[in-house]
């Protein structure tokens, strides 16, 4: 990893000698995130923070295979054994110095440096193209509201359907239940001229389909209630709403001591601050704050279609909304949305056809998530075989095979230990002398 990307490693060109990174260098966060560990390489001249513990492995002892060590369950299990402290855990270098590490021969350590790095370049391709899914299902979803829409989702269903009662009829019947209550904008105008729907659709607002409720303007002060009170962090994906993340909630009495509107179950709830095209059914009573605005769904009109028509309006919502420092848009043009109407009964179908494409969307992505943690469990699996000598032939069956002699881990082990016996002999007698 790129010495830059290490937590806690600056820039010090005059720093001392002792405090200076290298090239094969390992730091180990020793608290906070306790046990973090990265390989430097190619550094600049820097120096490590004081929360960081250095390593310099000693040649010829592979740098590598130590970074995968440190990456390793084996490892992690050793460091929590190791952590101390009871509000920020914390290890200091002499734990660290007494752990065990695994040691194969020098050829071995070559071996397994290689194969672990084949295999994890195939999970971590495997793990992105996984982190690419939910962008593309996020996209799938929105063509399928596009095409629902629009009448492309149900063109065949119109050719096996041609007698159904068109959408200028339903919305003759919706004006009658609304006891005389019409929206000043009956039929959409603006650009939807230009985009073509289904001779038996038509444009309209939604303020010509459906009375609304504006909520009221002051928050409550206390909530002691079951009706939930929903804001717009509440919505997420979801195609409907019964809950809230914060568990606010308001009795009846609260509601009428602070004038807050109760917006009844079956109503559609949209946002109408910020982010625009969020909208979804209430399967509740419930109260909203000012983010958002409410339409009371006449029964001959589906709620679903009227939540799937707002999500594919969002541009021209955008194009509606008033820009201060943040768009918004008033009750006037809350109610000025263009709707394309579909007839009743090619509503109910478009319902259908929508929530069996989106069932089959949310089932990719919970494949896709075992998948993902499938990655993550086999890159453990890949470092856990790897210091048990099963990952690649031991050094000690090759030779076997092959007929000849090796230098065993012991022996290199060995060697090294006397190495630094020589370098701390000469530094003593180098202090001596001074």
């Amino acid at each position: 990893m790129d010495w830059s990307a290490v937590p806690g490693c600056v820039k010090e060109p005059d720093a001392p000698d002792k405090y200076r990174l290298r090239s094969g260098d390992i730091v180990i966060s020793r608290a906070g995130s306790v046990g973090i560990s990265h390989v430097i390489k190619n550094p600049p001249e820097a120096i490590f923070a004081s929360y960081l513990i250095r390593f310099r492995p000693i040649p010829p002892i592979e740098t590598d295979l130590l970074g995968f060590f440190l990456q390793s369950p084996l490892y992690w299990g050793e460091v929590t054994n190791q952590v101390s402290g009871i509000t920020i855990g914390n290890v200091n270098a002499s734990k660290l110095k007494r752990m065990v590490i695994p040691l194969p021969p020098l050829a071995e350590q070559k071996r397994i440096v290689a194969k672990v790095e084949e295999l994890l370049a195939r999970v971590n391709t495997a793990r992105e193209r996984l982190d690419k899914v939910p962008k593309i299902m996020k996209r799938f979803r929105q063509a399928v509201l596009a095409a629902a829409c629009s009448g492309k989702l149900t063109e065949d269903w119109r050719e096996a359907h041609p007698d159904v009662e068109p959408a200028a009829a339903l919305l003759e019947r919706i004006r009658a239940q609304r006891r005389g209550n019409p929206s000043r904008r009956q039929y959409a105008t603006g650009n939807v001229d230009d985009i073509h729907i289904p001779e038996s659709w038509v444009w309209i607002t939604t303020g010509g389909l459906c009375d609304c409720i504006v909520p009221n303007r002051d928050k409550p002060k206390t909530f002691s209630g079951n009706i939930p009170w929903i804001t717009l962090p509440d919505f997420g994906d979801a195609l409907e709403i019964g809950e809230n993340l914060s568990g606010l909630g308001l009795t009846w009495e609260e509601t009428v001591r602070y004038r807050a509107r109760v917006i009844p179950a079956g109503s559609v709830v949209m946002s109408c601050i910020g982010r625009f095209g969020i909208a979804a059914v209430l399967t509740c009573d419930a109260v909203i704050n000012q983010q958002l605005h409410a339409f009371l769904v006449p029964s001959e009109l589906n709620a679903k279609y009227l939540v799937y028509a707002i999500r594919t309006q969002d541009e021209a919502m955008n194009e509606m909304a008033t820009s201060t420092t943040i768009a918004y848009l008033n009750k006037t043009k809350c109610n000025s949305v263009p709707v394309p109407l579909a007839p009743i009964m090619e509503q109910r179908e478009i319902v259908h056809r929508v929530e069996a494409l989106f069932k089959l969307a949310d089932a990719i992505e919970e494949r896709v998530d075992m998948a993902r943690e499938s990655a993550n469990k086999l890159t453990q699996s890949i470092l856990v075989k790897a210091f048990r000598g099963e990952l690649v032939p031991t050094e000690a069956e090759l030779a076997r095979l092959e007929g000849r002699s090796y230098e065993p881990a012991s022996v290199l082990l060995e060697r090294i230990r006397k190495e630094r016996g020589r370098e701390k002999l000469q530094s003593k007698g180098k202090r001596s002398r001074r």
